[in-house]
């Protein structure tokens, strides 16, 4: 036989007729849903954290999704190219 006891609520299973232990099925159900409703609130919580940081990306790159067109791509590796030459020749 396994023996429970909890100091904090004066329960102890070796003594069944103690009134804490006529208590302890209704205990079991408010432990049970202040658990469920705190894990509700957590959870909602993190969701309003969630879709925040998304509202909050959204306007950080515009046009990310946006391809570049071929022109657009050669002009940036030109200058690329042309910026690599200028320091190679200071150095």
């Amino acid at each position: 036989m396994i023996r429970c006891i909890a100091l904090s609520d004066n329960i102890d299973a070796a003594d069944r007729n103690s009134t804490a232990m006529d208590m302890m099925p209704i205990m079991n159900v408010f432990n049970e849903w202040h658990s469920a409703n705190k894990s509700k609130k957590i959870r909602a919580v993190l969701n309003a954290g969630r879709k925040q940081a998304a509202k909050d990306r959204q306007g950080q790159y515009p046009n990310s999704n946006a391809l570049l067109g071929a022109q657009e791509v050669l002009n940036i590796l030109i200058n690329l190219y042309i910026s690599k030459r200028k320091m190679q020749q200071t150095s």
